[in-house]
């Protein structure tokens, strides 16, 4: 079960469930596994934005990662819903995202996040974003408090 949907209350929802494959012999998921959560929230963003295809190899760039931090609040576990909101904003060159993982059977927000994204080309130099893209960006909702 997964979807992907802008949300009204100022961030983008991708709502997952944690599969097996996700889990150590405990049932609990390993920590790199957020990193991996974020990324796939953050993928559907672009896909419900239409910037998908920005972010494909055979395209004019790619974005490649700058930096990216978790802090780790709650365990989850095997079967567990989760709910990945994330909010974007464009500073100069660099795309950030900020995530937090929400699990009602863990009682809330079980991880934030952050990524910082460069555009770069297929030599790995930076890159500009189009017009298109950088109004999207900056069109996107975002929050100082965050979660």
């Amino acid at each position: 079960m997964s979807q992907a949907a802008p949300d009204q209350r100022r961030w983008f929802s991708y709502r997952m469930r944690v599969a097996f494959y996700e889990t150590d012999a405990m049932g609990v998921v390993h920590h790199a596994n957020y990193i991996r959560f974020f990324e796939n929230a953050r993928v559907e963003w672009m896909r419900s934005h239409g910037l998908l295809h920005l972010h494909h190899p055979e395209g004019p760039f790619v974005f490649a990662v700058y930096e990216q931090n978790a802090r780790y609040l709650k365990t989850l576990r095997f079967d567990d819903e989760i709910d990945i909101r994330l909010q974007t904003k464009l500073d100069r060159a660099r795309v950030n995202f900020q995530y937090a993982i929400h699990c009602e059977r863990q009682g809330g927000v079980v991880c934030t996040g952050s990524t910082v994204l460069v555009p770069v080309d297929t030599s790995l130099k930076p890159a500009r974003l189009p017009v298109h893209a950088r109004e999207v960006f900056a069109a996107s909702p975002w929050d100082t408090t965050w979660p």
